[in-house]
């Protein structure tokens, strides 16, 4: 059991420091990592908060019933679409360039990077504004 946890502790510190050296090789990028990943959060808060207030169903006692309502069933997949549509261009241009190292030049790359980080700020602006704004107004038109 020492052992065990003697192993934990050296990959966690090991993990930390690797992860120090790269934050401080690169702090802005760290910086905007950190940022994209706090944006998503807001924005798939704001999906969840939005289909909440849509299909809301008081009556409902059963929070099993709740989950598994309409509501309930198209949160995950509305929040998996908007991450795959939010990370996948990420990968896909890093993949792009490192496999057609000789190919595409590394002005088009950098082009390519900033068209996703655009990509990704408007996205999730509009995955954040759009479903907040439907759900008030459909908590504005129900009757308590």
């Amino acid at each position: 059991m020492k052992r065990l946890f003697r192993m934990v502790i050296l990959v966690a510190w090991l993990t930390t420091t690797g992860w120090l050296v790269r934050y401080e090789a690169y702090p802005h990028l760290f910086t905007k990592t950190v940022a994209g990943y706090q944006s998503m959060a807001f924005a798939t808060a704001a999906l969840s908060t939005e289909l909440g207030a849509t299909f809301l169903d008081i009556r409902q006692r059963n929070p099993a019933a709740i989950v598994s309502g309409f509501g309930g069933t198209l949160n995950p997949v509305l929040c998996l679409a908007f991450m795959l549509l939010s990370i996948m261009p990420f990968p896909t241009i890093f993949h792009v360039f490192y496999r057609q190292q000789g190919v595409m030049p590394a002005a088009q790359f950098q082009q390519m990077l900033r068209f996703a980080t655009v990509w990704l700020i408007v996205l999730t602006a509009i995955t954040t504004i759009v479903p907040l704004a439907i759900g008030r107004y459909s908590l504005s038109r129900r009757e308590y």
